[in-house]
């Protein structure tokens, strides 16, 4: 027998008889039911996820450390004050990724401080349902004779309820600690996401300030000025046919300044940011806002706005920040999903998705069968770093 199945019955009976002692325990029943039917996140997913991020966290720090561990070789072949502002943004971007490690070792912990709560949580909440089961066996008389047995079968039932208390209060405690732990970890991978801005905003700002410093050669130079032999001159404008910054030398994209030419990683992923924090603060954790750069045949580009929430809907804030030329693109899916399906819909070609929180496996896997790993525009949680983010390769 089974409490939920036969709550109807208790609450036809205590409309009947007018036994308060009865009204009392549907009250307790109704929270006792809640929480048995209540969906909790299996532990397992959420500790294999922890375990990835320990792998993410010793890459990084890999990366980090080659990184490190190419400065010198640098400043044995690059000198003179062009080259000194590289070597400042360096040293602030090593510090900025040994802090992005920090976080990725200290969200591999979280996650299994997570997967304890929820396992705990499980716990209690099977506990729950045996005294739940327990209770729905002692209260068959009461609805067998009609509620004539209820000064007999509700105390008994009610002392189900008094055991199946404490199971309930560690299982809320369990859930609140979950939830304050999701917390933390949303709050360290935005923490992350700006890290990893601030990782391209001062290469940008580094390589415009070098580049003016060395003249007209507009490279890294030794000492005397003159760039080492076979070196090809770094030109900001000789960003490639997409416009990303990786394309043959002298292949000038057009627009002039508009970062959909120029930088439309960067735009992506700055515009999806800026749209997840017009999201109303409770709806950051759970809705993702993404901002895509696509182009039609003509090589024209143009901005489009993606939503997890059904249909496009776009909340208040959101839609403020709307440019008239944004295209909203509607959908059910993920909001890189979203943005993905309109332009393979509409024959355009993808070159940059970005995500206001980080891009899942799946809408990573999306993305780059669109458009390859340069379309790839925020941090994804598979632990990838998108190429606009990184300064210098190992």
């Amino acid at each position: 027998m089974d409490l939920l199945n036969i709550l109807p019955d208790l609450e036809s009976i205590a409309s009947s008889i007018n036994f308060g002692p009865l009204n009392d325990l549907l009250a307790k029943i109704h929270e006792i039911v809640d929480r048995v039917i209540l969906f909790i996140t299996p532990d397992g997913p959420v500790r294999d996820g922890g375990q990835a991020l320990i792998g993410y966290a010793e890459r990084f720090g890999d990366l980090k450390t080659r990184l490190a561990n190419s400065k010198p070789q640098l400043q044995a072949i690059y000198g003179g004050p062009a080259a000194d502002q590289y070597y400042a943004s360096f040293d602030q971007s090593l510090q900025i990724m040994r802090q992005m490690h920090d976080h990725l070792n200290n969200a591999a912990g979280y996650h299994g401080k997570l997967a304890e709560h929820f396992l705990e949580a499980s716990i209690q909440q099977g506990m729950i349902a045996v005294q739940a089961g327990i209770m729905a066996v002692d209260l068959g008389s009461l609805i067998f004779t009609g509620g004539l047995d209820a000064p007999i079968s509700v105390p008994v039932a009610a002392g189900d309820a008094v055991a199946a208390g404490g199971s309930m209060v560690a299982m809320d405690a369990a859930m609140t600690a979950a939830e304050t732990t999701a917390e933390v970890i949303g709050e360290s991978a935005a923490d992350m996401g700006e890290m990893a801005f601030g990782l391209g905003e001062d290469g940008s700002s580094a390589l415009a300030e070098g580049d003016s410093l060395a003249g007209d050669g507009s490279m890294l130079s030794d000492a005397s000025g003159e760039p080492p032999p076979g070196d090809t001159p770094l030109d900001p404008s000789a960003n490639g046919g997409d416009g990303g910054g990786g394309g043959p030398p002298g292949d000038t994209p057009p627009g002039g300044d508009n970062p959909l030419y120029n930088n439309p990683q960067q735009y992506a992923d700055a515009r999806a940011q800026q749209l997840q924090q017009a999201l109303p603060e409770g709806s950051r954790g759970r809705v993702t806002m993404g901002s895509g750069v696509v182009e039609d045949s003509n090589g024209v580009r143009q901005a489009i706005v993606g939503t997890s929430e059904n249909g496009g809907y776009l909340r208040p804030g959101v839609k403020a920040l709307l440019n008239p030329d944004d295209i909203v693109a509607e959908g059910t899916l993920h909001a890189e999903q979203n943005i993905v399906q309109y332009a393979t819909e509409n024959g355009l070609k993808v070159i940059a998705v970005g995500a206001g929180r980080p891009i899942c496996e799946i809408c990573e896997e999306v993305i780059v069968n669109a458009g390859g790993q340069d379309a790839i525009a925020s941090l994804t949680r598979s632990g990838f770093i998108p190429f606009w983010m990184r300064l210098l390769g190992p």
